[in-house]
């Protein structure tokens, strides 16, 4: 008897488990909350970095002659380096960042 019983019951322990996540999720989606995931960030990173050195080299000398003495172009580069070191502490797996919402 205690055989079958060794079979039984991981069976339904795990069904139960499964029954739980599921129910779980259920009221959480129920309540609103739900997990978003953002896809494509390194791409838009890239996209942004891209349309701002376009929109510098398209400024008038002068104004490249006194960014470059306030050292604009080392700004921005720490700036978008911060960026994207936020994002690989936050848990940047890839190219996706799942984050928690309500909807």
């Amino acid at each position: 008897m205690p055989i079958p019983l060794a079979i039984i019951i991981p069976s339904v322990i795990s069904g139960l488990a499964a029954g739980a996540l599921t129910l779980v999720g259920r009221a959480l989606i129920g309540l609103g909350i739900a997990v978003f995931t953002y896809k494509g960030v390194t791409t838009a990173l890239d996209l942004i970095l891209d349309q701002v050195k376009n929109l510098l080299t398209g400024l008038p000398p002068e104004i490249c002659a006194i960014s470059s003495m306030l050292q604009v172009d080392v700004c921005i580069s720490i700036l978008f380096s911060a960026y994207a070191a936020s994002l690989a502490l936050g848990g940047l797996t890839g190219d996706t960042v799942k984050r928690w919402g309500i909807k």
